[in-house]
């Protein structure tokens, strides 16, 4: 009853994160969630910011690495990310967000990424009208990899790579952007395009 009818409908994972102090069911709860890997939107958090803040917390609290990474799932529909200049910033390594295709996952904002390690992006439409980049990758310990995305509409430019990033996009569409699909600039960094428009 606990898990079914309140736990799933009523509590996000940032209250039961604070009520696991509270009773040994919510931390043997808490323990179980921790052990999945899984941040989902909106089921476990309302939006995709407040998904990264956990995702923030989860990282303090357990190891994930390459093999083994944190996945934010978006579930269908457009996510709309309102703060921080309408820009997500990914302040954890080895994360996973993964949507539920291109045509049925759209955030409406862009990602910052900068010197962290084995962040992917997965079956998303990222599209950042007011202005922004979809995606901006920088940073010599940056390593990022995007599959089966479309970034387009931006406002800038699709995805800009830089200051030593190492990405790799696959099977991506990189369109209808106001400045450029994808730009790269300073010396060492690497973007492959594979099968990509």
């Amino acid at each position: 009853v606990w898990k079914e009818h309140i736990c799933y409908k009523y509590l996000y994972l940032t209250e039961l994160s604070i009520l696991r102090r509270c009773h040994t069911f919510f931390e043997k709860y808490w323990q179980n969630v921790m052990a999945q890997n899984v941040i989902r939107v909106p089921q476990g958090c309302p939006t995709v910011e407040k998904a990264m803040d956990l995702a923030v917390i989860f990282s303090e609290r357990k190891e994930y690495t390459t093999d083994d990474p944190l996945k934010i799932r978006l579930e269908e529909g457009v996510h709309e990310i309102v703060g921080n200049g309408k820009r997500v910033n990914v302040t954890c390594s080895h994360i996973t967000f993964v949507g539920k295709g291109k045509d049925q996952t759209t955030i409406r904002g862009g990602f910052k990424v900068e010197n962290q390690q084995n962040v992917k992006f997965e079956e998303l439409a990222i599209s950042n009208t007011r202005g922004g980049d979809g995606l901006f990758l920088r940073g010599s310990e940056t390593t990022v990899d995007v599959l089966k995305c479309v970034v387009k509409e931006c406002g800038n430019t699709g995805m800009v790579v830089g200051d030593g990033a190492t990405v790799t996009a696959t099977q991506c569409e990189f369109m209808e952007n106001s400045q450029y699909g994808v730009y790269c600039d300073s010396a060492n960094t690497k973007a492959r395009l594979n099968d990509c428009k």
